[in-house]
C-alpha cells in the first residue's frame, strides 16, 4: 500500500518532544503495528488536541483494522484543523468504499486528485470505485491512468481482465490477464472462471454456456492436455445438445484421464455410458 506518511517524518536538532512523539507514530505506522499506533496517537492527540495529522494518522490505524465508520471519523476532524489535506480526502474516499458507499468513495477521490494528488494508487481505486457502480468505460479509463503511472501495477492489470471479462471481449481480458498470473497458470484460472458461470445461474441460459465454452475452449488452445477443460466443455456440449462437439470432447477427455469416465454428476446426454 502507498506511504502516505513519509511526508510527515520530521527531525528536529533540538529534539523537541512533538517531533519525537511524532516519529515514533511513523514508525508504527511503517512497521504496520496498528494498535500500538492506536494508542500512541490518542496520546498524541492528547498533548496536541489542534494537530491535523494525529487524527489523521489515528484513521489510517483505525482503517487498517477494520474501523471503517471510526476512521471517517477522525479523517473529517483531520480535514477540519487543516481544510487542505489532499492525502486525507484520498484515505476517506478508501474507508468509505470499503463500506460499500461507493459514489461518497468517488466525490472524496475526486477531492484529492482536485488537491493534487497524482498516483497510481489513487487512479486505480477511482476506477475499482466506478467497477463497482458499473460504470465501466470510466473503470477502464482509470485503470489505464494507473497503469500509465506504473506500469508494473499489478492490480491495475486485474481490474482490466475483470471489465473485459464483465463485457464478454475475452481475448482482452486474457492479454490481461496474462500480466497477473504465470502462463502455466493461465488454463486452471480460465477453467474457474467457466465453472463460476455454470455454478449458480438456470443453466437454460444458452449465453452464459457458450461464454463459459469459450472460456474453456482458450484454456484447452493454452494446455492440450488440459482433461479437466474438455471434461467440462463435454458437459457444455450436452446442455447445448451439440452431440458431436460432446462426444469429442468426452472421448479426448477420457483419453487424457482415465479416471474422469466415473461420469459428470449433472451429465445429460443420455449415451454417456456407451
Amino acid at each position: 500500500m502507498e506511504d502516505l506518511n513519509q511526508d510527515y517524518l520530521e527531525k528536529s536538532p533540538f529534539q523537541n518532544p512533538y517531533f519525537n512523539l511524532k516519529n515514533r507514530l511513523v514508525e508504527f505506522s511503517q512497521t504496520e503495528a496498528w494498535d500500538s499506533l492506536i494508542k500512541s496517537a490518542n496520546s498524541f492527540i492528547e498533548l496536541y488536541p489542534s494537530s491535523a495529522y494525529g487524527y489523521y494518522i489515528l484513521g489510517v490505524a483505525e482503517a487498517k483494522t477494520g474501523r471503517q465508520e471510526e476512521s471517517i471519523k477522525s479523517f473529517e476532524k483531520s480535514i477540519y484543523l487543516d481544510p487542505h489535506p489532499s492525502k486525507v480526502f484520498h484515505r476517506l474516499g478508501i474507508s468509505y468504499f470499503y463500506l460499500g458507499e461507493y459514489e461518497t468513495a468517488l466525490m472524496y477521490y475526486k477531492k484529492a486528485l482536485k488537491a493534487g494528488v497524482r498516483h497510481h494508487y489513487l487512479y486505480h481505486n477511482m476506477a475499482n470505485a466506478y467497477f463497482k457502480l458499473q460504470q465501466y468505460d470510466e473503470a477502464l479509463r482509470y485503470y489505464q491512468k494507473a497503469l500509465q503511472l506504473c506500469k508494473d501495477f499489478v492490480p491495475s492489470y486485474y481490474g482490466l481482465f475483470r471489465i473485459y471479462f464483465q463485457l464478454r471481449n475475452y481475448d482482452q481480458a486474457l492479454i490481461n490477464l496474462k500480466q497477473v498470473i504465470r502462463d502455466n497458470e493461465l488454463p486452471r484460472y480460465l477453467y474457474y472462471y467457466a465453472k463460476i458461470l455454470l455454478t449458480g445461474y438456470p443453466l437454460t441460459s444458452n449465453k452464459r454456456l457458450k461464454e463459459a465454452k469459450s472460456l474453456l475452449s482458450t484454456a484447452i488452445e493454452l494446455d492440450d492436455d488440459f482433461a479437466l477443460a474438455y471434461y467440462e466443455r463435454a458437459y457444455v456440449n450436452s446442455i447445448l445438445k451439440e452431440t458431436i462437439d460432446y462426444k469429442r470432447d468426452k472421448k479426448a477427455a477420457f483419453h487424457r484421464d482415465p479416471s474422469l469416465k466415473i461420469g459428470h454428476p449433472e451429465w445429460r446426454v443420455a449415451d454417456f455410458y456407451q
